[in-house]
């Protein structure tokens, strides 16, 4: 077994079962007049060349010598390898360059394997693929989305397999929007998220962790219906409340959906909640307004405290990988049980129930589309903002409408939706995809969802829900709360105390700077400041409390800040070089002191509450 080989094995074993598998029978191996070799590929009863039948080298060169590759790249993404002529000769121009390959004919890499160019550069190979799930299950999306890769295609791949080309850039380009959608909805909420999990520790603290192992116990094997707040919810009112009140099923609703539950009478044996912002209180307005407290409810830790801090009813709190605070603090929480931020509630609990090891899951009112221009139940009544004007509102219609777009109903029509909606279905697809969790789209006139089968709830009280009485109503009974390490907490409070005065010491040097005149200062000089500012720097970056509190106040300005400050290192120009330096400098120090004044009465208020 050659080395190639057996890298694929270990690495990318769906490729290596194929081409162990594979025969060659559309693709021939031909001598050129130079010599060197070719590939005829029969393609849809036409045969093409891979490479120039006459002198495959020269063509090569012609080809690369148009191509430019920065100093910055560290990456070659090549879509179409053939026999990889095009390939060694910029490998060789770009020595510190490593590569990967996506060639959509099995046949060619079987000869590409096989030839001396990937032996040759075999330690600089990052990975083959031969399709798109391939791609996915690699961190190669990673690499793409970075300013460090670079592509280069030949124009013989595109044009023989263009449709598996097209769907490669199509990929790359929804993981691409996917990657800005998640800097912006983290620029949008990183304060929010900082402050939530620090003014909910106290209940955190005060509340058992979801994932212990009576809950686990209770959830296993069993049937869940996951209840969303669409338009199709009321069709199966009278269906839900037969399998809650015969035990047929665990009912847990997600965002606004308890309210309609409620307006209906079913009392759901769940509720999940996680968005971070203040209005998510008002997905909470029936239980608020009936005055209950015998609702289990799974929070989030970074949810908007609002929602939780006066409901008196039986909490559990669940560990968002966007609090380093909780994970660093709660010695039992496992890594497995940290749940992954994403764009909707119903994606955030479908993680909670595939950790949950449930047997199925049955999508109730996951529309992710209208209904008679409806985006929620009918029961559901959210008033617009009395705040705006009516310009506004003509404005608002306009965007709503601009979002709309078409999707596949389960009818097997089409019918409207929004991007949003798109986006978190694409999303909520994805995890089905990759957890193999077992779910059914039971939602009446919805979007069609992949990995999904669509099937209608009264048949399946026939089938996966014909037994009764499976559901320990009250599992949320036993319960033990949640033991922080106070050791570690006494680390955080000495780290905020020494932050302070870090803080501080880096503040008299940005006022030092900001008097300095730069220019008449000795190539020593500058030097040293540069090491005062980098000292000054790393005192920051390595408090504890900088790291999982002030920090996260600020994570997509402190990234950029970072990349920025170490592009700047490399400036040549020992004057130009300064001036940046500062200027990086001085704005991270007035972002780590505005964030820091803002967060520390709260992490203050917070050791009060639990009697630190």
């Amino acid at each position: 077994m050659s080395k190639v080989t057996t890298f694929l094995k270990q690495n990318n074993l769906n490729l290596y079962k194929k081409l162990k598998n594979a025969t060659v029978e559309n693709v021939l191996l031909e001598q050129t007049k130079s010599g060197n070799h070719t590939l005829k590929i029969k393609k849809n009863g036409r045969d093409f060349y891979f490479h120039s039948k006459y002198n495959p080298v020269n063509e090569a060169v012609q080809f690369t010598s148009n191509i430019q590759i920065s100093d910055n790249t560290n990456h070659i993404l090549f879509v179409g390898a053939g026999l990889g002529y095009h390939i060694e000769i910029l490998l060789e121009q770009n020595p510190n360059v490593k590569f990967s390959i996506y060639e959509p004919d099995l046949e060619v890499i079987k000869f590409f394997v096989d030839s001396d160019i990937i032996h040759k550069y075999f330690d600089r190979m990052v990975m083959i693929f031969n399709d798109l799930d391939e791609i996915l299950d690699s961190e190669i999306i990673n690499v793409y989305l970075s300013n460090d890769n670079f592509n280069v295609e030949l124009s013989i791949t595109k044009n023989i397999y263009k449709e598996e080309v097209n769907s490669l850039y199509n990929m790359f380009a929804e993981k691409l929007n996917q990657k800005h959608l998640d800097v912006a909805i983290t620029s949008k909420f990183q304060k929010r998220w900082v402050t939530n999990y620090i003014k909910n520790f106290n209940v955190v603290v005060n509340s058992p962790n979801f994932f212990q192992k009576s809950t686990l116990r209770s959830f296993k094997d069993k049937p869940v219906i996951l209840v969303a707040a669409g338009p199709s919810l009321n069709l199966e009112i009278e269906n839900l409340r037969r399998i809650k009140n015969e035990g047929r099923a665990f009912i847990v609703s997600v965002g606004s959906a308890i309210n309609a539950l409620l307006e209906y009478n079913i009392v759901p044996n769940l509720v999940c909640i996680y968005d971070p912002k203040e209005e998510n209180k008002r997905v909470m307005y029936k239980i608020e307004e009936q005055k209950r407290d015998d609702i289990p409810i799974a929070f989030a830790t970074t949810v908007g405290y609002e929602s939780i801090n006066d409901y008196n009813g039986p909490l559990f709190s669940l560990i968002s990988d966007q609090d380093p605070f909780s994970m660093y603090l709660l010695d039992e929480v496992k890594d497995e049980h940290i749940l992954l931020d994403v764009p909707s509630i119903s994606i955030f609990t479908l993680q909670i129930l595939h950790k949950l090891k449930v047997s199925q899951v049955i999508l109730v009112g996951q529309n992710f589309a209208f209904l008679n221009n409806r985006r929620y139940d009918k029961s559901i009544q959210y008033k617009s903002n009395p705040k705006l004007t009516i310009d506004e509102r003509k404005k608002l219609v306009e965007a709503y409408k601009e979002n709309e777009t078409d999707v596949l109903s389960v009818d097997g029509d089409f019918i409207k939706t929004s991007k949003d909606f798109l986006n978190m279905k694409r999303i909520f697809e994805e995890y089905i995809f990759f957890s193999k969790i077992n779910v059914v789209n039971s939602t009446q006139h919805g979007a069609v969802i992949n990995g999904a089968h669509y099937e209608k709830l009264d048949t399946l009280l026939d089938t996966i829900l014909k037994e009764k009485n499976i559901v320990n109503k009250i599992w949320y009974k036993a319960n033990t709360k949640n033991k922080y390490n106070k050791e570690k907490l006494k680390l955080i409070i000495k780290s905020s105390v020494k932050y302070a005065e870090f803080l501080k010491n880096a503040r008299f040097l940005s006022e030092q700077i900001i008097q300095m005149d730069i220019d008449v200062l000795s190539l020593d000089e500058k030097l040293s400041l540069i090491k005062r500012m980098q000292s000054s720097l790393n005192n920051i970056f390595n408090e504890l409390y900088h790291e999982i509190i002030v920090k996260r106040m600020f994570i997509v300005q402190d990234n950029y800040y970072k990349k920025k400050y170490q592009e700047n290192i490399t400036i040549k120009n020992p004057n130009d070089k300064i001036k940046e330096l500062t200027n990086v400098f001085n704005n991270y120090i007035d972002l780590a002191e505005l964030n820091n004044d803002l967060i520390m009465p709260e992490f203050e208020e917070m050791l009060k509450r639990i009697n630190y």
